[in-house]
């Protein structure tokens, strides 16, 4: 939540910034998916909390309808749209169309995480700060590792903890590739009686796995924690 919440008070804060401080409350209408609402809700009160003279007001679309009113909406120039929820692949796109209107340079991005920052970049610009990331967990049975002589990646022990830059670290340089996660995937097959009876890998939307086909195996350790870019970012609508 801690970096959600700096996402979204820098960018209100930079738009505020550009409007200049006047006695006259400021609305800002945020385009953002229904299923985050309720979360950035709770971010949204603690800011007007804190700056009675900014409203925001918030607009949604559930996930199989937002990216093509987001789309039609800013392409039209939609004046009643500030600020706007981007899916990360969508920003450069974007931003050459003239939709986002670049965040201020001057701005203190240093609480975020550095790759997340960056991928709201084009062209040296920052056009979008990072509102949620997609963390990537790989869990494993230690047992069949050990039985494979497969050697698991670098990871954090179980109940430790790490600062940013210790988990930067892990993610940029100690990670497995998903080349050898297949190669493990290979050496951990098992079977028996012409049957698989330890199959490779499995995934889920938010989470690599290798295991037996036993989930929830006794066993089962995590490792290397991933920082890679957002999912989702917010940017403020070019005007003019």
């Amino acid at each position: 939540m801690r970096h959600w919440t700096s996402a979204l008070l820098a960018a209100v804060t930079g738009l505020a910034a550009a409007t200049g401080a006047s006695a006259q409350q400021h609305v800002l209408n945020m385009l953002m998916l229904a299923e985050d609402a309720l979360k950035i809700q709770k971010v949204v009160d603690a800011y007007q909390a804190k700056h009675p003279d900014v409203a925001i007001k918030m607009q949604s679309a559930p996930w199989d309808q937002y990216f093509q009113t987001a789309g039609l909406r800013l392409s039209s120039k939609d004046t009643s749209v500030d600020l706007v929820y981007v899916d990360v692949p969508l920003i450069a796109g974007y931003a050459s169309r003239g939709f986002l209107a670049p965040v201020d340079p001057g701005l203190d991005t240093s609480a975020l995480v550095p790759s997340s920052v960056n991928a709201g970049k084009v062209d040296g610009k920052l056009y979008a700060l990072p509102i949620n990331n997609s963390a990537q967990v790989l869990f494993y049975n230690k047992k069949l590792f050990a039985d494979a002589g497969v050697t698991p990646p670098d990871g954090l022990a179980p109940g430790a903890t790490a600062t940013q830059a210790q988990a930067n670290e892990i993610a940029s340089s100690k990670r497995w590739t998903w080349e050898q996660v297949a190669e493990a995937a290979q050496k951990l097959t098992q079977k028996k009686g012409g049957k698989t009876a330890v199959w490779d890998s499995a995934s889920t939307r938010s989470t690599n796995s290798i295991s037996s086909s036993r989930w929830a195996s006794p066993s089962a350790h995590t490792s290397s924690p991933q920082t890679g870019k957002p999912r989702r970012a917010i940017s403020t609508v070019r005007r003019g």
